[in-house]
This record gives C-alpha cells, sequence and structure tokens, in this order.
C-alpha cells in the first residue's frame, strides 16, 4: 500500500505543483497590498509627516519609491533632505542632494546628529557588519531611524556593488536598537504567504517625546488573522496555512 501511495503522488507531484502555483497566483493577484515594497511605503506615509527637521535617505540610490515617486515627497514638512551612496553600479548618481556615507566605515564626527530622521530601506542585508551599520545610522540622528529590512526574501546582489548576508527577526532588530541606546517605538511586518516579508520600523533616542504617537502592534495580522503576541512566534509560518 504504501508504494502505491508514493506511485500515486509521484504521478500527480506536477499536478499538484502546478495548482499550488496557480493558488499562489491567486492569491498575489487579491492581495496586491501585500506586496513589500508597496506596503513598507504605506507605512512610511503614517509617519514621515510628523517630522520637521532634517532627514536623509542612507544608501538611497536614486531616491525612488519604486512606485513612481521619490522618498523625499513623503517627508513633506522636513526642513532639508538628503541622499547618501557610495560608489559602485547602484551608488553614486550625482543627485544634487547627495552625499557619500559608507555604512561599513565610521561615520564622520561632523555628521553626528546632523538629522532629525535617518531613513534606510533595505540596505542592511547587503553589509557585512550589521552592528557597525546600525551604529552609524543611530550616530547621524538627532532623534529617530527609520528602517526597512526583510525578514523573507530570495538572496539578491549585484558583484562590484553589494552582495546579501542577513535576514532580520525582530528580536534582533530591537536587540540591535538597544545597544545603541535606542528604543523601538513602532514595528509592524507584512506577513504574508506569498510575497517576501518586510519589517518596518521605528526607532527613536529621545522615546519620551513619541509617547502615544505611534500605533500599538501588540498584535500582529497575517493573512488576515489576528495573532497574539503568545501565536506570533509562528505568525509568517502560520500565515501559510490558508494555503492548505
Amino acid at each position: 500500500m504504501k508504494k502505491i501511495g508514493l506511485r500515486l503522488l509521484k504521478i500527480f507531484k506536477p499536478v499538484v505543483n502546478k495548482l499550488f502555483a496557480l493558488n499562489s497566483q491567486l492569491v498575489r493577484a487579491a492581495n496586491p497590498e501585500w506586496q513589500p515594497r508597496v506596503w513598507s511605503n504605506s507605512e512610511l506615509k503614517k509617519f514621515a509627516h510628523m517630522y520637521q527637521g532634517s532627514v536623509i535617505n542612507v544608501s538611497g540610490w536614486k531616491d525612488m519609491d519604486k512606485q513612481g515617486g521619490r522618498y523625499q515627497d513623503y517627508f513633506v514638512n522636513a526642513k532639508d533632505y538628503h541622499v547618501s551612496n557610495i560608489d559602485g553600479c547602484r551608488g553614486k548618481n550625482g543627485l544634487p542632494n547627495e552625499i557619500h556615507i559608507d555604512l561599513q566605515s565610521e561615520v564622520d564626527d561632523q555628521l553626528a546628529g546632523r538629522y532629525e530622521v535617518v531613513f534606510n530601506h533595505t540596505t542592511l542585508e547587503h553589509v557585512s557588519d550589521v552592528r557597525l551599520a546600525i551604529k552609524n545610522l543611530c550616530k547621524l540622528t538627532s532623534d529617530t531611524v527609520i528602517l526597512v529590512v526583510p525578514f523573507i526574501q530570495v538572496e539578491h546582489w549585484s558583484y562590484g556593488s553589494y552582495l546579501d548576508y542577513f535576514r532580520f527577526t525582530e528580536f534582533a532588530l530591537r536587540e540591535l536598537f538597544d545597544e545603541q541606546g535606542f528604543e523601538v517605538m513602532y514595528i509592524d511586518g507584512n506577513h504574508n504567504p506569498v510575497y517576501p516579508v518586510y519589517y518596518f520600523v521605528v526607532a527613536s533616542r529621545s522615546p519620551d517625546k513619541w509617547q502615544n504617537r505611534f500605533p500599538q502592534t501588540g498584535k500582529e495580522v497575517a493573512s488576515g488573522v489576528v495573532l497574539t503576541k503568545n501565536e506570533s512566534s509562528h505568525r509568517s509560518l502560520g500565515a501559510i496555512e490558508i494555503m492548505k
């Protein structure tokens, strides 16, 4: 009987795989808001208007949000705005407000506290010394770091410009900021079964200033299912249950 079952499984495996792929495509089409860039952009729009000081998009390349806009336009009340890059094919590109910052080297003391907000989108997976990179991001700001990092995403790299080293959990992110004396004010993720999963984090060195300004994320939402903190250890894997 076991051998018969294995034979049937082998016969129907291609069909099952095709059905799973079709189901995934349907779920993607029905939930475009789960797309990681779309989701993280919508998260940024919730908070960017609150800041009135200087803002920098670190390792921001061309500052594009991949939806036809620029991140500078999200910070509508910012006093001024800069983009930093390094050399390489996805580095310096001649923006008028561009400066050079390498997260893998100690940031110049003259830039310490220069910006109210330091924004960084999906860069830390590409740096080999994450703690130094976080230290530099925190050094640059007098107040807030807004960070987007992948939790689940395929490897991606470009030789001569960047490689791919890490993925991040909520626990790691909280610890990395705590080491720099920052408190995480807000953290959320687009937990879902079909798209890459990002974390969106807002951390501050002045947490009392921002009390009650950010929504609580004591519950996580995964594919329309509300999960308590006790269940959240399974939130991303649990999201796959809707595919079964």
